[in-house]
């Protein structure tokens, strides 16, 4: 999940940066709902993190959103088994 990169400032000691994988990276979904979910249920809703669009600005919040963009509701969500191999409902 991280990678060891070693880098050395002139006139110091050798260091490491750990820098997040493309595995780490994946983990980013997780990580927000997390903190999403400290913020409702722990700080009550006073989030001292906030995520936002580079460009326009607004808040950004997790959701459950179909293929063709729409937002459901968790209570709405389904869970299915899936053929392992092929990805289908069992």
């Amino acid at each position: 999940m991280l990678c060891k990169i070693p880098y050395q400032e002139e006139g110091t000691r050798e260091r490491y940066e750990y820098v997040l994988t493309a595995k780490g990276r994946s983990l980013a979904p997780i990580l927000i709902s997390m903190m999403e979910w400290g913020h409702k249920n722990i700080l009550h809703d006073t989030p001292h993190i906030v995520l936002s669009d580079k460009e326009s600005g607004e808040v950004l919040r997790s959701a459950f959103v179909t293929a063709c963009g729409k937002v459901v509701d968790p209570k709405n969500v389904q869970i299915s088994v899936c053929d392992s191999q092929f990805g289908k409902k069992l």
